[in-house]
């Protein structure tokens, strides 16, 4: 208990927060590195499941050039069976 407001200091810095199991969680809140940090990670999150969305999208395309591509050889063989039987 240090004289000029250290103790004011200390609680600002202290914050009792309920957790999903019902017990009382103690976060330390230094200079917003805990708040920064969870940007952070969030970020990290949101990029790895964007990296992830993009090449299954870009696969999915793949698959429906080949289809397509197969479906135009499929019309041309079937035209060509047409031409040669008559």
């Amino acid at each position: 208990m240090t004289k000029g407001g250290g103790d004011v200091n200390i609680i600002r810095r202290v914050r009792v927060v309920q957790g999903r199991s019902g017990r009382n969680l103690t976060l330390l809140f230094g200079q917003g590195t805990l708040i920064f940090s969870s940007v952070l990670a969030v970020i990290a999150i949101i990029a790895v499941l964007a990296a992830l969305l993009l090449s299954a999208l870009s696969r999915g395309k793949a698959q429906v050039q080949a289809s397509g591509c197969r479906n135009h050889l499929r019309q041309i063989g079937q035209a060509m069976t047409m031409y040669l039987s008559d």
